[in-house]
């Protein structure tokens, strides 16, 4: 890869995610991908998963973007602002890109057409991709691609586009798969007829080859018209034709996101997985295998998209219910005991067992949150809710987080925090109760509202706190007689909240993170009264 952008477009079915996926398994390169879907649709959403997937390759990486985020989004309206928050946050982003990776890193964004144009996508896109450090190429895989202007690119002979011509298999091809991996004797004849019926579709050359062999040539190929779901017609044909143990294998396995032969003969009781998953590869059953992360040995393994979701509705006519929950229950318990806790709530809210997921994201919702996966944490929740769940205080506590943190829309987080505090004292979960309670003070404070979080922050007093909680409690309340002009009650409560905040070892972090704020407001506090070199120090702390 030699160009900034790599534009790949073409229907589903032509390979273009196996093309990207083999050729960074070939190259070696370090890459991030993004799977771009519908909820990504607002700019700082976007930008925000933009900047988590390429944390995956750099942790560190982003941070002044996300803080230029935030800063943005209190202080902006985005339609009036547009252009100036476009072009600040996308020239910060470039310029971490530029300090923070010496060696290639490709990007991929894969398929961007599912973005529902607000209007921010074509000034964005243009932006991102005008001026691409020389070390980092974006790819963008798509069956449709959003306009933008790809002039400067072009200019600069910085783009490479490869479209459905160039990935369509061309007569040659087709003789190669059908002659020597298929081991089909054919005509040249019936290799145009074949080529030409299906305009060099690969998923569809591969179908007829699987389902009818060497007797394609007795179809009417020159009259066979290519219909919407000729997908499921001759995957059926395959279907059918294949032994009663790989259908089991192929079904079961098509539930999972990918899966080892390890998994496989654990979920499935089985020591034959090898052996099955070879005779895939072997008749080229739309089985493909996933490219190893450096620290792992062992092979991962996933079906081609389309079949995958004709195996998903296959499993649904062929097995009850119970069967596929007591699958999804097993791989979930499976991953847990991996300590891989993602693909475990995944596979336990397919499952069914709301109880058991939402049990699992209340152990490990902070992990995920301090280590930054939002977007993880998001669909959890989304799951959650689509699930019924209503009457779990955590679950809106966590939205909240998400919604201001993640979302960026602190506004919109406040009547979340209302059900989370309405539920956690009829749940009579005092701890929860009193975090949601700070949680909406203080988003109360960043929105100017100050009244409202004297309000918010009464209510806390139904409550007997200690430790860390209350020293939280004094500071938001000090910062607001501070905002009220009250500075000497407000330095009455820091001095307290100081106090029980350095008491307080075993969250060091935390009690950072406090003390922090509590010095930086000590530091404005005396600033107003004259006392410079108390100012001074305190800033300085």
């Amino acid at each position: 890869i030699n160009k900034g952008l790599i534009l790949i477009n073409a229907p589903a079915g032509y390979g273009k995610t196996i093309l990207i996926q083999q050729y960074l398994a070939f190259s070696g390169m370090s890459y991030s991908w993004l799977n771009i879907h519908r909820d990504m649709s607002n700019f700082y959403i976007f930008m925000n998963y933009l900047i988590h997937s390429i944390k995956k390759v750099r942790s560190d990486f982003g941070n002044p973007t996300m803080l230029l985020i935030d800063d943005y989004r209190d202080k902006f309206e985005f339609s009036s602002k547009q252009e100036k928050i476009i072009e600040d946050i996308t020239s910060t982003f470039i310029n971490e890109l530029h300090q923070g990776f010496d060696d290639d890193l490709v990007i991929v964004l894969d398929e961007p057409g599912n973005l529902e144009d607000p209007g921010w996508v074509k000034p964005a896109f243009k932006k991102l991709f005008e001026n691409i450090p020389r070390n980092i190429h974006f790819v963008i895989t798509s069956r449709n691609i959003p306009s933008f202007s790809q002039s400067s690119l072009l200019a600069k002979q910085n783009i490479l586009k490869i479209e459905t011509a160039e990935l369509a298999f061309s007569t040659k091809e087709t003789a190669k798969l059908v002659r020597e991996l298929y081991g089909i004797d054919s005509s040249e004849k019936d290799i145009n007829l074949l080529t030409k019926a299906f305009e060099g579709w690969i998923t569809g050359l591969h179908l007829i080859l699987q389902s009818h062999g060497e007797h394609f040539t007795k179809l009417q190929l020159d009259k066979l018209v290519i219909v919407d779901d000729i997908f499921n017609y001759f995957t059926e044909d395959i279907f059918n034709e294949l032994e009663e143990e790989i259908k089991e294998f192929i079904l079961y396995t098509s539930l999972l996101e990918n899966f080892t032969v390890k998994q496989c003969n654990v979920l499935l009781k089985s020591n034959d997985s090898q052996a099955i998953i070879n005779r895939l590869l072997q008749k080229n059953i739309f089985i493909q295998v996933l490219q190893n992360q450096p620290h792992i040995s062992e092979s991962r393994y996933c079906y081609q998209g389309l079949f995958k979701k004709f195996l998903n509705v296959k499993i649904k006519e062929t097995k009850s219910s119970a069967e596929i929950q007591a699958f999804l229950k097993n791989a979930a318990e499976y991953y847990t005991s991996l300590n891989e806790f993602a693909p475990a709530i995944n596979y336990l809210f397919e499952a069914g067992e709301i109880k058991a997921a939402t049990g699992l994201i209340n152990k490990k919702f902070q992990d995920y949150f301090d280590s930054g996966n939002f977007d993880i944490l998001w669909s959890w929740i989304e799951k959650a809710e689509n699930s019924g769940i209503n009457d779990d205080h955590r679950i809106y506590y966590y939205k909240a987080l998400l919604l201001k943190f993640f979302m960026g829309s602190i506004e919109e987080s406040l009547p979340i925090l209302d059900k989370a505090i309405t539920l956690s004292r009829q749940n009579k979960d005092d701890a929860y109760y009193v975090i949601s309670i700070i949680s909406k003070a203080r988003n109360l404070i960043s929105l100017g509202k100050i009244t409202e979080a004297v309000n918010v922050l009464s209510q806390a007093e139904k409550i007997k706190t200690e430790g860390l909680n209350k020293a939280k409690l004094l500071y938001l309340k000090a910062y607001t007689f501070y905002q009220n002009s009250l500075y000497d009650k407000a330095l009455k409560l820091l001095n307290e909240s100081l106090m029980l905040a350095e008491k307080e070892m075993a969250n060091s972090a935390y009690n950072a993170d406090l003390k922090l704020e509590i010095f930086n407001l000590y530091g404005h506090i005396f600033l107003i009264k004259g006392d410079y070199s108390k100012s001074i120090s305190y800033y300085e702390k």
